[in-house]
């Protein structure tokens, strides 16, 4: 995805997460765009917030995602 498109795509996802904080799968899709732009600490933030769901294959989704974090150190 070229630097704009990830840019905008950002934006949408951080729109819809106000517009729904407990939209769950935008949390997910900006944490996993942040962290191809090397914002780590700030998809961190993402990961945090799907934390403690009640769905397990979200659980799952977070998990997986904090480990490749921990991998690209």
């Amino acid at each position: 995805m070229q630097l704009r498109q990830v840019d905008k795509a950002i934006a949408c996802l951080r729109h819809s997460i106000k517009l729904n904080p407990n939209f769950d799968q935008a949390y997910l899709a900006l944490g996993k765009l942040l962290t191809s732009q090397g914002k780590t600490e700030e998809a961190k933030g993402c990961y945090a917030k799907v934390r403690g769901q009640k769905s397990p294959s979200l659980q799952l989704q977070v998990v997986k995602r904090q480990g490749k974090l921990v991998e690209e150190k």
